[in-house]
Formats: structure tokens, C-alpha cells, sequence
């Protein structure tokens, strides 16, 4: 049995107005009810379930007995001052043939018992619907409860687990308080289901964890936006990560060695009923000179004869510069991206190290670079700079070409720095990435 309809709790009437008055029923003061003309109201209360929880799933019926039903669920009704003039501890106690309303307008809610916490360990849903009382007539209200917050799940591979002896990952979505599964947690954690507040329109996933072997650090950042996915609800057209959203990270290394190469994860994050899913390369950044790997300093070039992708950054990966260095001073550094087999994509995720780059750079998220007409605009102008076509051996990203606007907004945050990430994936799929970041100076 797959979970593909709406969880229902009916309330139908089954006796006529006259049946319907109760003495001890509180009525709202409505400015619109000076004569206390009155009408009824019933109820109807309803789950929708959002794609993501429903797709793919086989509940037994004992599975389903033990999931939330609406008619669990509180009732409460207030007023046009929003005054509550009256609770149901269940919606199964809303009287089946309707209460005697004062004419006015009212707006019924019915939620998960409790209250909506920022962390949480079950879904907890809610729904408002606004209604008008008439004179004499029989006004129905259909309230239908959504999922308010989102579930994080985070799973570990067999070889993960035997590859790392301590690992934190980190979910950022902007507000006070940073999610954070750990090897404290176990092997298996336990979903979290998490409110996003506040219009978040992009999660910064932040890995770090040491090696078994030999006590190596491995970390890496990267933003995810809610482009990535499917949206939980038909009618949820926003770009901010809302209600019903659910990421399930899945940790697995794809290159499980040590010594004198590099170590990348992918985080898999499934979404939708497709099964699509966006993957995440998390690469090790620590590694020295000689050591290669990819995005550590030097980047990763290739054996000759090799014909997979490499990134280089000139300089290397870490940049430095003051804000008041005069231009002539300042590093030409480029991102040489090689691609022997031909270049299909370049993307860009660029994260500010303070507000004002942020905001100025917003739309660089997880943007393709060929073809690109925003970063046109901004190479308009510039020397050297231009746009990579598709089929490109080798190609330069001028990173030099917003050095003139990140002197403008001034020094760094402390502890930060602005980090452009690419990903290049050439004609065979093969993708290769990096990160340069580059600190400010006053």
C-alpha cells in the first residue's frame, strides 16, 4: 500500500439547524455581529502528505495505524481580533452536525499537538483556513494540514565508516543555530526534522572528519540552493526551502585511498519521487604541494598521457590580498581548467566571506558558466576575460576580474574568506573541482 492520498477526518452534519445551538459555547464579539444574527459551521480536517515522504514507499498497515491522523489533531478558532474563543483538544470532538457560530469572520487552525520547535524528532503539520459565518446558512470549512518543517536524514556507507574515526557534518541555513551530525551520534542517526526560517534559499553542507589510518583531517564546504530539488507540494512555487523539503544525505567515499593521492566523498541528496538526486563532491583541501589531489594547493595535474579534467588555480588555492592594494599589484589569478576530452560544463558556486560580496554575487550559485549572460557583463571590459565554449580543451577563468568589486566591500569576515567553487565535467561525465578562496586584508 503506497501513501498517496490525503489522511481524511469527515465531520458531516446530521441534524438540521435547530439541533445545533449549545448554550456553553463562548461566542466571538465580531463587529459585524451587532444584531447576534447566527449561522453554523463543520469541519473537515486533512493531511497532505509532500511528495518527497510519499514517493517510492510501501507501509504495511500497521505502519500506517501509527502515523499521525487528522482527527488527533487540536482545533482551535479565532476570531477577526485573532482572539481564541475556542479549543477542541482533538478535531474527533468537533461535533458531527456543526457548532452555532456569531455572523463574522473567523479563521479555524489545526496542528500537531505541541509546539513548533527549530529541532525536532517527528513532522509537525498545520493548516489555517479563514471563514465567513452567515445568517441562517451552513458554512463547511475544509482544513487541510502540511508538513511545517523538513527531514534530514544522514547515512554512512560500510566503507565510510571504516575509512574515518571521527567526522562532523554541519547544515547551515543562515539562522543562530547550525545542524551537526557527528560520530557521536553513531552510525545510524536518527532523522531530524528541521524549520527553515526565514526565506532560506541556500544551505552551506560543511564536512570535516579524520582518517582511521592515520589521523588525517578531510574537509571541505559547499552550498546547496533549492533549485537542486523538486518542490514538496504542488502549489509551493517559492525559492526558499519551505515545509515538506526533505534532504538525505548519503556519505560514501569514491576514492578510498591514502598516501600520495587525495580522498573524495559524495554527498548523494535525494529528493523527489523521480529518485533524482544531486551529487556533492566533497574533496580533501589540506594536502600539500606535492601530494596533488584535487583543489589542494597546486590543484591536480594529470600524468601525461592522462586525459581525465584538471583544475589549476595560478598561485595556488589560497589568495591573499589588502584592500587597498593599488590594481597593478594585485595577483592575475585564473582557474585553468583542462579538459582533453572537451568541455561539457563548467559551474560556479561563489560564497561570500562578508555581506556585501555575498549579496553581490547571490546568482552565482551552482551557475553554468558557457553561455552565461551574467557573467558576460561582468567580464565586459575586462582583459582576457571571456566565456568558455562547449568542446574546450582549455579554458581560464579570470577570477582577477572580480578582484576591482571585492576590494570594494572591504576586509573579510573574520575567520572567512570569499571561496569560488568550480566543477568542470568533460564530454566522457568525468568531473573534476576545486576551491580557491581568496582572504582580505583592510
Amino acid at each position: 500500500m503506497k501513501l498517496n492520498k490525503l489522511f481524511l477526518f469527515g465531520l458531516m452534519a446530521i441534524a438540521g439547524l435547530a439541533s445545533c445551538v449549545s448554550e456553553d459555547f463562548p461566542q466571538g464579539q465580531d463587529a459585524t455581529n451587532a444584531k447576534g444574527e447566527q449561522g453554523v459551521m463543520k469541519l473537515s480536517v486533512a493531511i497532505a502528505e509532500p511528495a518527497g515522504t510519499r514517493a517510492n514507499s510501501a507501509y504495511t498497515d500497521e505502519q500506517l495505524a501509527a502515523m499521525p491522523k487528522a482527527n488527533d489533531y487540536p482545533i482551535e478558532i479565532y476570531d477577526s481580533q485573532n482572539n481564541l474563543i475556542k479549543r477542541y483538544e482533538t478535531a474527533s470532538q468537533f461535533p458531527a452536525e456543526g457548532i452555532p457560530m456569531n455572523v463574522g469572520n473567523y479563521n479555524v487552525e489545526s496542528h500537531t499537538a505541541g509546539i513548533l520547535e527549530k529541532k525536532m524528532t517527528n513532522p509537525y503539520y498545520k493548516g489555517t483556513e479563514p471563514i465567513t459565518i452567515q445568517t441562517g446558512i451552513v458554512t463547511d470549512v475544509d482544513v487541510v494540514c502540511k508538513m511545517q518543517n523538513s527531514k534530514i536524514q544522514v547515512n554512512y556507507s560500510e566503507e565510510f565508516l571504516e575509512l574515518f574515526g571521527t567526522w562532523t557534518v554541519t547544515i547551515d541555513d543562515g539562522s543562530e543555530t547550525a545542524l551537526k551530525f557527528d560520530n557521536e551520534d553513531g552510525n545510524n542517526p536518527a532523522p531530524v526534522y528541521w524549520l527553515f526560517e526565514d526565506d532560506v534559499e541556500s544551505l552551506t553542507v560543511q564536512f570535516q572528519g579524520t582518517l582511521k589510518s592515520d589521523g588525517s583531517p578531510v574537509s571541505d564546504t559547499k552550498v546547496l540552493s533549492k533549485d537542486n530539488f523538486q518542490r514538496p507540494y504542488d502549489d509551493d512555487d517559492s525559492q526558499a526551502f519551505t515545509g515538506g523539503d526533505q534532504l538525505i544525505f548519503n556519505f560514501n567515499p569514491s576514492e578510498a585511498t591514502t598516501g600520495e593521492m587525495g580522498i573524495t566523498l559524495t554527498a548523494t541528496i535525494t529528493f523527489d519521487e523521480t529518485e533524482e538526486s544531486v551529487t556533492v563532491y566533497l574533496t580533501d583541501k589540506n594536502l600539500k604541494d606535492d601530494e596533488g589531489g584535487e583543489g589542494g594547493e597546486g590543484g591536480d595535474t594529470p600524468p601525461v598521457g592522462d586525459e581525465t579534467p584538471s583544475l589549476e588555480c595560478t598561485g595556488g588555492w589560497n589568495v591573499s590580498f589588502s584592500a587597498s592594494e593599488d590594481e597593478e599589484n594585485l595577483p592575475l589569478t585564473e582557474v585553468v581548467v583542462k579538459t582533453p576530452k572537451g568541455l561539457k560544463s563548467l559551474k560556479v558556486t561563489v560564497t561570500g566571506g562578508n555581506t556585501g560580496f555575498g549579496n553581490a554575487t547571490g546568482f552565482l550559485q551552482n551557475l553554468e558558466i558557457i553561455g552565461s549572460e551574467d557573467l558576460g557583463d561582468i567580464f565586459d571590459g575586462v582583459d582576457g576575460a571571456e566565456l568558455p565554449k562547449t568542446g574546450d580543451k582549455l579554458y581560464k577563468f579570470p577570477v582577477y576580474a572580480f578582484y576591482s568589486m571585492i576590494q570594494m566591500f572591504g576586509a573579510t569576515d573574520a575567520g572567512k574568506a570569499h571561496e569560488f567553487y568550480m566543477v568542470a565535467e568533460d564530454m566522457d561525465g568525468t568531473v573534476k573541482d576545486g576551491t580557491l578562496k581568496i582572504t582580505v586584508t583592510q
